[in-house]
């Protein structure tokens, strides 16, 4: 079982704040979940209030605020409607969030 390194989890949700201001973090999958495999990566959630940008767009400022850092990670970015709109389907990543997800970040706002 491979941990996440800490000090890099904490600078990628650094980054990721500074980016996109996000309401929400969430960590899922196999290290949130305590499962992860040597050649697991990291996964997260990461919700933003309204955004005017596509889906693929958003998910391209995640990867850029990460540049340089060496942490396989991905990415997945929506806004706080669609998060809640998804949660409620029981097969979605959302839902999963929901229900086993870890929260990294929040706002206060």
């Amino acid at each position: 079982m491979k941990a996440i390194d800490q000090e890099l989890l904490d600078e990628t949700v650094r980054r990721i704040v500074a980016a996109l201001e996000p309401r929400t973090i969430y960590l899922y999958g196999s290290h949130a979940y305590g499962q992860p495999h040597h050649d697991s990566d990291v996964d997260l959630l990461v919700v933003v209030n309204d955004s005017d940008l596509p889906p693929h767009r958003r998910a391209v400022a995640a990867y850029r605020a990460l540049r340089g850092l060496f942490m396989p990670a991905d990415v997945k970015v929506v806004t706080r409607a669609e998060f809640e709109r998804r949660a409620l389907w029981s097969s979605s990543v959302e839902r999963s969030v929901l229900d086993k997800g870890q929260v990294l970040y929040e706002s206060a706002a």
